[in-house]
């Protein structure tokens, strides 16, 4: 039958577009002509009469000849060629092959079948249209009418099977009704708190929000603003999409700003709602008319937009008519049936596809014990939600006595909501507990003193049964519980729609009962502070399995609280009755264990017990298990093989602490009769070479005559390897001292090391035996005047802009004369330049200050990853002036902002004496190479300004007019170091592509700024006889303070994808040049700045065509000149008369000098 539906797939008419090109065909025959309509619709009414015994093939052929018959002939679908995209136009019931599709979904004992026949059927019903009209009954009936027939439709049909024993038929409609209600479900839909028995539907229409979104390029200009309307449940990553597809441009290129200029990011954000990013929310709370955020266009990807994916996925029903259409189902359902659910609740065949039903029900109210179940089943459907702060004692005495009544018939069920339940009780007595301690005592019953040890051997039975199932049972495995949320697509026509999840999180239903257990078993011991319960905590037999399972789980979670655990009952101070039986029953049963171990913080506990041991006078009775204790620890020790597995090196570091723990020093004596009664104990017996030998040749220095490796890796294992190694020394000198100094002494000399010889620069001839022995000691390359920095990866860029600031020496006085107390960076770049200034190494290793430096995004720096220079540089300084402001160091801040920071002068001009200036501050310029050939071309281009259209306010009748208005840009304050920035990287829209501009840029050695700045753009303006409200009057500065000299440039080797930067800095006290490469620092001759920074075409010797060169200066530092003043001779001239013209001279001149 297989080869037969396969052949009658393949024959049979298919959807295909209406625009493509079909065959002319004789009148009702279709597709290849082999058959007409009534063949079509015959085939399809009698070849599938068997829905039980259908296998995929057939299962495929049914599906084609279903949406072709229903799509093609009788129009009930539409856009029927589309794989997942069509709609259903009419009710479902008068589709053609509908009861057969729900007799396949329900009956077909092929699992696949089944499954795939159930989600074509929530296709159907999440794709009908909002109205349909019947031909059968000649009615219009809504979606909701639908649905609700649906529900009521497979209700029914549920009782019916269950009455006649037939789960599995009535299992395959709970799933199926579960699947439907899951995926219909509105986003940011909540069930609990609403009366199903009131028949009111929850608000969940979703509303639209006006939005704004201003659009900007990444050189500062700006484009028309969009305007959205939008409901909160928009997700971020669509925004981002909706905005690339608006401004033509890629998706992975465009950067979201919300109104308070936090990045919305492709990792972090995309993902949200813009109700999660609080995009609407500054609007309802301020009452604005309209939100807004700000889209910058990239030329390239950065951090924080790189890896973008647009969504192709269809959207979940958003619309309110359908949110509240579902509302209208899960209401009914709730006020109907619920009752009988619960009934079916207690049957094991179909418990877990019940409660999938039930898990999208509104909930009632909590309830108070009079109604309370006491079935476990039912008792999770009640209590489904985590207990309130205030749990109510009738409730909480309820939950004690399922507790105690139902542990033995169900604490071996390996059953995910079983385990859910129990979660949910421990919590509620947890609280319960707690509310005990504070001033909300429960009145626990105290007909039986013993309850509450019952209680605890019950808790700790459900915990060693959870830990002892080593997977999930199948019927309730991760991937049936639902990993998409829609349709994703198989290898043929059909969409795929995950079943309903039993729970929102079952990945971790488990670990949240092991963390409400613990957490209990902690307010057991310690709130109830009964020493019975201390007894009974011992003399479990799980306890040991419990706690150390617990400590080594998975989750870091578990042993969190497995921890926390452990530390409260042995606790002096929170509990005082039990806590030194119980910390020497935690010790003994820490200790004794000699299973597996993954993680270190088992060891980490073990370690911190045993020291607190140690450190206590009344619990020196334990102090003869030390050497029993420190043989099992070093037989563990010598047993830990060398692995790269990083959990392997952190319980390689716990071990290694549990030894630091039992060599802890008692506590000195506190008078002189104890010190007369104290028995002098030597640790000699507990420190045995073995140890010593283990740790200083297997865990940090292996001989060399091994190829074994260290087997402490990490940072962390190796100190606490250096600290047992300390310990063992300072305890037992004797002993240990003598085996550290005969492995340490080989690898060190005091003997003058015989000269080297230079083979490099010696002749053959002096290789020979005898030259050796009687040549002199080759002369040793001194050390230059500055240092490297070490490249760690692709960290050019910041070698490059360290160095730079280093040798500018204001910028450096600055750095070392602050204080760095609570400052990071600033504390790593002092040392930094410390060592860049005292080092005798050639270069430095700036590892300290890149780890504590953040991107622009607030991630950490990815060495491995290469920058712009210039968006470091912005991200760098903007972090150090942050920490010098937060210091409250205004000195410092102001010397700052004059060595490194100016302001630009933004300003509008426009007919009618219209004049609007806005200042910006800035750290560099960037100006453009493209079709420039100088710096001074560039600059001036810089400051010509444009004409843009500008809305202007007028004061006197309250309007506004847009106008033609001349904007402008200038320098008001120049800094002591102007960086200039040089655009050799552009976005080509030809190629879309980020490309590298090779073209030759001249720069000049000495730069005047003075027709840049505001007052002397006023100037050319007065001299062209413009005269406005920016140049009424003009106030020069001294000469000096414009003229500039060159200092230093950052070139940029390579490609706009890939490169490497290094600079030429001038040496700030002589007149000699150097070339700064990552660790290599060499002398530079300043006469070849043209041929190594300028670019453009490369003129090879030879017969070599001509080529763009590769090296070009990226940023160009300039210093202001100092001032030269001239010594006056020593044989001076009679005093002469001075006049009123050459007084009133010299008083300008000095004016002048003060206003520098």
């Amino acid at each position: 039958m297989q080869m037969y539906f396969a052949w009658l797939t393949d024959v049979l008419p298919k959807c295909t577009e209406t625009s493509q090109a079909v065959a002319v065909l004789p009148d009702k025959f279709v597709s290849n002509g082999a058959f007409t309509e009534d063949d079509v619709e015959a085939i399809f009414a009698h070849q599938f009469s068997t829905p039980s015994a259908m296998d995929t093939v057939e299962f495929d052929c049914f599906e084609q000849l279903f949406r072709y018959v229903n799509g093609a002939i009788y129009r009930n679908l539409s856009d029927v060629h589309l794989p997942d995209d069509f709609s259903v136009n009419v009710p479902l019931p008068d589709l053609h092959g509908y009861d057969t599709l729900l007799a396949i979904a329900t009956t077909c004992h092929v699992i696949a079948v089944a499954d795939a026949a159930q989600q074509y059927l929530v296709y159907l019903l999440l794709h009908l249209s909002p109205a349909t009209f019947s031909a059968t009954s000649k009615q219009q009936h809504s979606r909701r009418d639908i649905w609700l027939q649906f529900a009521v439709w497979c209700m029914s049909h549920v009782y019916d099977a269950m009455s006649l024993a037939k789960t599995s038929v009535a299992r395959r409609l709970l799933e199926l009704l579960a699947m439907f209600l899951y995926h219909a479900q509105p986003t940011g839909w909540r069930g609990g708190g609403d009366d199903p028995q009131s028949g009111r539907v929850p608000d969940v229409a979703v509303v639209s929000n006006d939005l704004m979104v201003y659009i900007k390029m990444q050189d500062g200009r700006t484009s028309a603003p969009l305007n959205y309307s939008l409901p909160g449940t928009c997700l971020v990553g669509e925004l981002r999409d909706r905005v690339a597809a608006d401004v033509g441009h890629f998706a992975d290129r465009i950067r979201l700003l919300t109104d308070t200029k936090v990045k919305l990011t492709v990792s972090q954000h995309d993902g949200l709602t813009l109700d999660d990013v609080s995009i609407f929310a500054t609007v309802t709370s301020s009452k604005k008319k309209k939100a807004y955020v700000e889209a910058i266009v990239l030329k390239k990807p950065e951090v924080d937009t790189a890896g973008h994916k647009k969504s192709t996925k269809k959207a979940k029903l958003l619309r309110g008519d359908a949110a509240a259409d579902w509302a209208a189902v899960a209401t009914y359902l709730a006020s109907t049936w619920v009752p009988s659910l619960l009934e079916m609740l207690e049957d094991p065949a179909v418990c877990d596809t019940v409660w999938r039903v039930l898990a999208r029900l509104p909930r009632q109210p909590s309830p108070s014990s009079s109604v309370l179940s006491t079935s476990l089943p039912t008792l999770i459907f009640q209590m489904d939600d985590p207990p309130s702060k205030v749990v109510a004692p009738d409730v909480a005495i309820h939950v004690r006595e399922v507790l105690l009544h139902h542990t033995a018939a169900l604490s071996s069920a390996k059953n995910l909501l079983v385990w859910h339940g129990w979660s949910l009780m421990f919590a509620t007595l947890d609280r319960a507990l707690q509310q005990s301690a504070d001033a909300n005592p429960v009145p626990w019953p105290d007909n039986d003193a013993g309850v509450w040890d019952v209680v605890l051997c019950n808790v700790l039975d459900i915990a060693h049964v959870i830990l002892s199932s080593q997977q999930v049972p199948t019927t309730f495995t991760a991937s049936q519980t639902g990993a998409t949320d829609g349709p994703t697509g198989t290898s043929s026509q059909r969409v795929v729609y995950s079943p309903a999840p039993l729970l929102d999180n079952p990945d971790s239903v488990c670990e949240l009962a092991l963390v409400h257990a613990l957490s209990l078993v902690c307010q057991l011991l310690v709130v109830d502070r009964k020493s019975s319960l201390a007894t009974t905590f011992q003399q479990h037999p799980h306890v040991q399995s419990v706690l150390v399972r617990t400590l080594d789980h998975a989750s870091s979670q578990v042993r969190g609280e497995a921890a926390k655990t452990v530390q409260s009952v042995c606790n002096s101070t929170l509990n005082p009755s039990s806590w030194q039986v119980l910390v020497l029953s935690c010790v003994t049963l820490l200790g004794s264990y000699d299973g597996p171990v993954t993680h270190g913080d088992l060891f980490y506990l073990y370690g911190d017990i045993v020291a607190k041991q140690q450190q206590d006078k009344q619990l020196r009775s334990v102090h003869e298990q030390r050497q029993l204790a420190m043989g099992r620890l070093l037989a563990r020790l010598q047993l830990v093989a060398t692995t790269p597995d990083d959990d392997a090196d952190h319980v390689l570091e716990g071990l290694l602490h549990s030894f630091l723990g039992w060599m802890e020093p008692p506590p000195p004596p506190s008078n002189e009769q104890e010190a007369s009664n104290e028995v002098v104990s030597t640790h000699s017996e507990w420190i045995t070479p073995a140890l010593v030998v283990e740790v200083f040749d297997k865990c940090l220095f292996p001989p060399s005559t091994t190829t074994t490796l260290a087997k402490c890796r990490s940072r962390g294992s190796r100190s606490a390897a250096f600290q047992l190694l300390l310990q063992c020394v300072d305890v037992s000198p004797a002993l240990a001292l003598p085996i550290v100094l005969a492995r340490m002494l080989p690898q060190h000399s005091f003997d003058r090391k015989p000269p080297k010889i230079d083979i490099k620069h010696s002749t053959s001839s002096s290789l020979s035996l005898s030259s050796k022995a009687t040549s002199p000691k080759q002369p040793t390359k001194p050390r230059g005047p500055f240092v490297g920095l070490k490249n760690l990866g692709n960290t050019c860029y910041f070698n490059a802009i360290v160095q730079m600031g280093f040798m500018f020496p204001p910028f450096q006085r600055l750095v070392l004369s602050c204080e760095s107390e609570s400052s990071p960076v600033l504390f790593q770049l002092q040392s930094l330049y410390a060592h860049l200034r005292g080092s005798s190494r050639p270069y430095v290793n700036p590892l300290g200050l890149l780890s504590v430096l953040k991107t622009n995004t607030g991630a950490a720096v990815n060495v491995k990853m290469q920058q712009d220079a210039s968006e470091f540089l912005t991200s760098f300084l903007q972090q150090l002036e942050a920490e010098i402001n937060n210091g409250k160091q205004h000195d410092v801040e102001a010397a700052f902002a004059r060595a490194l920071g100016g302001v630009f002068s933004n300003e509008l001009v426009a007919d009618g004496n219209r004049y609007s200036e806005r200042t910006e501050p800035f750290h560099y310029i960037s100006v453009a190479v493209r079709d420039k050939n100088t710096l001074v071309e560039s600059l001036d281009s810089w400051v010509e300004g444009d004409t843009v259209s500008y809305t202007w306010d007028d004061d006197d009748h309250g309007d506004k007019h847009a106008m033609d208005t001349h904007k402008r840009i200038s320098i008001q304050t120049l800094p002591e170091c102007l960086i200039l920035h040089l655009k050799r990287f552009e976005f080509d829209f030809e190629t879309m592509q980020q490309v590298k501009v090779h073209d030759r840029f001249e720069f000049p050695v000495e730069l005047d700024m003075r027709r840049y700045t505001k007052e002397g753009q006023a100037a050319a303006r007065r001299q062209l006889h413009v005269v406005d409200a920016s140049n009424a009057s003009i106030e020069w500065r001294a000469p000096e303070y414009y003229q500039y000299d060159l200092t230093g440039t950052i070139v940029h080797m390579g490609s706009a994808h890939s490169g490497h930067y290094y600079a030429y800095l001038k040496d700030p006290h002589a007149s000699s040049w150097y070339e700064f490469n990552d660790t290599v620092v060499t002398p530079f001759d300043p006469r070849h700045l043209a041929a190594e920074c300028f670019g453009g075409v490369a003129h090879p010797s030879g017969k070599h065509t001509p080529s763009m060169k590769t090296h070009s200066a990226f940023m160009l530092v300039y210093t202001r000149r100092k001032p030269t003043l001239a010594l006056v001779g020593e044989q001076l001239s009679p005093p002469k008369k001075r006049s009123f013209g050459g007084t009133s001279v010299a008083i300008m001149a000095v004016l002048r000098f003060k206003r520098r």
